[in-house]
């Protein structure tokens, strides 16, 4: 996993990296997590299902700036922090960036998952879910 951080010259600390962007959601899915979810593309194997689905769980939302320039800018920034990113690593590695569209506007779509796979999981600690999010334990 890779994170864009910053070090402060003053104090030295290294800073996780905000990317902000204002704009219209057009799409969102976001907690409470109150049905168990289906996911395409998962293995056939129906005693694989439930588990498989909650692997792949996400929360998003996607923005559209309407054809505003302070939006085209933002999307702008995203591509070339994609760029910036791209450089470390061997050609070929990093999926090429494309926001999506509406309308002919370009948006972004913005996702995370819920759970992190232990061999990819970084060294920090692990955080329980808030009784908001998953009020009826079905990523528990």
């Amino acid at each position: 996993m890779s994170r864009m951080t910053y070090k402060d010259g003053e104090t030295g600390d290294v800073t996780e990296a905000v990317l902000a962007a204002q704009g219209y959601i057009l799409k969102k899915d976001l907690p409470p997590i109150l049905s168990t979810p289906s996911v395409r593309n998962e293995p056939s194997h129906a005693h694989d299902r439930k588990a498989n689905a909650a692997r792949y769980l996400r929360q998003a939302v996607t923005l559209t700036g309407l054809g505003t320039s302070i939006f085209e800018t933002a999307i702008e920034t995203v591509r070339g922090a994609h760029t910036h990113l791209a450089r470390n690593y061997p050609a070929g590695r990093v999926t090429p960036w494309k926001p999506e569209r509406f309308k002919g506007q370009d948006v972004l779509e913005i996702s995370n998952r819920y759970l992190t796979s232990r061999h990819r999981q970084s060294p920090s600690p692990i955080v329980a879910f808030q009784c908001g999010v998953d009020p009826k334990n079905i990523l528990t």
